[in-house]
């Protein structure tokens, strides 16, 4: 593995000319803020990596070209220079004197294939860090992770409905072993039950008119007397115009006779209409008495006993409607669990089939962890040894990692990253402002101003 062990930046950026002398494995590039600190660890990322890492503006205001050049501890002379119209060239020489013919892509092969910067790294959001992180592994479970969210979601939505039929079913009493499972025809009785009331009303009718006919009968004699007694009053009447008038006395005597003989013909007539119309009703009550009219309570009775059996019969159709509803969402809660525990062993399948930077690393549900919990919750010890672990994936034959913004690491913080710098064989490049860390590389208006004393700080 080799290190870079001198670093010459000129017109890059902020910086006019900046030469480092890198020793050991952390090199800590101080001083305040715009002053070019930043600007070196662009310097070093856009000479390793060349094009994609350029930034918007890589020369120096006012100057046509920057040059960054640096030399590896095995021999190595990277050189890259930048015009301000924007092309570039890039220079490399073995500890041989020969040069590769491609020497970006003989550079890549070099290079680790993840971010420069491990505090980058833990600071993004976690859909960030697990996209990272199958770049570097190839593992990919976003797929499985998509589908398995689908499928929770039906399943819990399946778990409510199953519960609400369930609790329906629950109210639905138990239906009887004798209950017939199709309801009973109601029609035939309600025919007998209509067929009874139509003779009832019949026999009503007959009894009315033979009633009719016996009250004229009770009336005959009654009307037969008072036309006699008429008649005979007037034939008493003609008796006294006969003695009072002798001449009309044959006539009116003649008429007399005559309304006698009327009435007594009438009176004949009348009795036998009461005897005739005695006969009727006789009759008609005979034939009202021969008509049998079935019990309509007993009919009533049997209507209410089909109508027991058919909501006993709708109970048992509903009861049986609940019991499959009930099984249709278990069945679905069921085929979900399942499919939820496929996914989960395919998806254990893949990661612990993968070639992970550090033991413990995983994806879960989005997000990174280590071992088992979100990264976020590790501690920050573990979170720096997974951010250089990540940033020398793929084990690189040049192990540079570059730290911005490092200005939040305490002192523990930095020897943490000073060892696992060294415990990988690689070199970590940290910014941060101010001028008072050991051994810190001051820069001061694009120029190295001074180096601290690794061991006095002054």
């Amino acid at each position: 593995m080799a290190k870079i062990v001198k670093l010459d930046v000129t017109n890059f950026k902020r910086i006019s000319i900046v030469e480092i002398n890198a020793k050991g494995e952390s090199i800590i590039i101080g001083g305040r803020n715009a002053q070019g600190k930043s600007s070196v660890l662009d310097a070093i990322e856009a000479l390793l990596r060349g094009g994609k890492a350029f930034p918007d503006m890589p020369v120096k205001t006012g100057e046509k070209k920057a040059v960054i050049r640096c030399e590896l501890d095995d021999g190595i002379v990277i050189e890259r220079g930048i015009t301000e119209a924007g092309t570039a060239s890039l220079k490399i020489t073995t500890a041989d004197g020969m040069s590769p013919q491609h020497p970006q892509a003989w550079l890549d092969r070099k290079l680790s294939a993840a971010t420069c910067d491990p505090l980058a790294f833990i600071r993004a959001a976690p859909k960030a860090q697990a996209a990272e992180l199958r770049r570097l592994t190839g593992v990919d479970t976003d797929s499985l992770d998509a589908e398995r969210a689908t499928v929770y979601a039906q399943r819990t939505q399946d778990g409510r409905q199953e519960r609400e039929a369930g609790a329906l079913l629950s109210r639905i009493p138990v239906p009887g072993e004798d209950v017939p499972d199709e309801p009973v025809s109601a029609s035939a009785i309600a025919g007998e039950l209509e067929a009874a009331r139509l003779l009832n009303i019949q026999v009503g009718e007959l009894n009315k008119e033979a009633e009719e006919h016996d009250n004229d009968a009770a009336n005959a004699p009654t009307i037969a007397l008072e036309t006699l007694n008429y008649h005979q009053d007037q034939a008493i009447e003609y008796r006294e115009q006969a003695q009072e008038l002798l001449r009309q006395a044959q006539v009116l005597e003649d008429r007399a006779k005559g309304a006698e003989k009327q009435g007594k013909d009438e009176h004949d007539v009348m009795i036998e209409s009461g005897k005739a119309d005695a006969k009727i009703a006789a009759a008609l009550r005979a034939q009202a008495e021969a008509i049998t009219v079935p019990d309509i309570d007993e009919i009533k009775q049997r209507l209410d006993e089909v109508d027991a059996i058919n909501n006993a019969v709708q109970q048992g159709i509903r009861y049986r409607e609940a019991q499959d509803e009930a099984a249709k969402w278990a069945d679905k809660v069921a085929a979900g669990t399942s499919r939820i525990t496929e996914i989960d062993a395919e998806r254990i399948e893949i990661l612990s089939g993968a070639d992970w930077p550090v033991e413990g690393l995983g994806i879960a549900d989005g997000a990174v962890t280590f071992q088992e919990v979100p990264l976020s919750q590790a501690s920050q010890a573990e979170q720096l040894r997974v951010g250089m672990a990540l940033a020398l994936a793929g084990k690189p034959e040049i192990p540079v990692a570059l730290i911005r913004d490092g200005s939040h690491l305490d002192d523990e913080s930095l020897a943490l990253l000073a060892d696992y710098a060294q415990e990988a064989g690689a070199q970590v490049w940290i910014e941060r402002v101010g001028s008072h860390d050991a051994g810190a590389v001051v820069i001061e208006d694009g120029t190295v101003v001074e180096t601290k004393n690794q061991n006095t700080g002054s």
